[in-house]
């Protein structure tokens, strides 16, 4: 696999470079769930919703994320252990499982804050048989106005991961950002018709 590409939904056709490789202990499991986290659009009152799906299909995860969430909690004020519990019993865990999910989901919530996160999913979240709770993958977003403060997040990003327009313009710090027209006249068409005094 290493030195592959690997191609996915996720990738597109074209794929992306594996160059780095996270083994993990295969613990069998008796059941997965998906949870995410992600900041709303409303940055005058930041806030995020935290969802978690449970496994209806364990075949097709991706299927499972596209149906309705089993819970969703909004958390402007910061996610409370409360909202936890009631989110892990809507997993439909049992009590041992519950007190372990709890803190799986806070500390997830804790990581997305604290690093100024966009977004965090961990799919799958998984219960094995003797009833731990454990995140086998997740991955986040980052604001990128924020970077500035999280040289540690900088230093694990991996350029052959981004788009290569998009990771020129971060060495550079811009935003690259791509325009859907045929040139770029008819793009800048709409501006040419605003009033001067706007």
């Amino acid at each position: 696999m290493l030195g592959k590409r690997l191609v996915t939904a996720q990738t597109g056709p074209e794929g992306k470079p594996v160059q780095r490789v996270y083994i993990e202990l295969a613990d069998p499991f008796e059941r997965e769930s998906i949870l995410a986290t992600c900041s709303t659009a409303n940055w005058s009152a930041y806030a995020s919703s935290l969802q978690a799906w449970r496994d209806g299909d364990r075949g097709n995860r991706k299927e499972l994320a596209r149906g309705n969430p089993a819970g969703d909690r909004r958390a402007g004020g910061g996610l409370q252990p409360f909202q936890a519990r009631e989110l892990a019993f809507q997993l439909g865990l049992n009590l041992k499982q519950v007190s372990r999910a709890v803190q799986t989901i806070l500390g997830a919530y804790r990581a997305f804050r604290d690093c100024d996160a966009t977004m965090l999913e961990i799919n799958p979240l998984v219960v094995t048989k003797d009833d731990k709770v454990l995140a086998l993958d997740a991955k986040m977003s980052f604001d990128d106005n924020a970077l500035f403060r999280r040289r540690n997040i900088v230093d694990m990003n991996d350029p052959s991961q981004s788009d290569p327009r998009e990771a020129q313009a971060l060495e550079h710090s811009l935003n690259y950002i791509g325009l859907m027209a045929r040139s770029a006249a008819s793009s800048m068409a709409p501006a040419s018709r605003w009033p001067p005094w706007t």
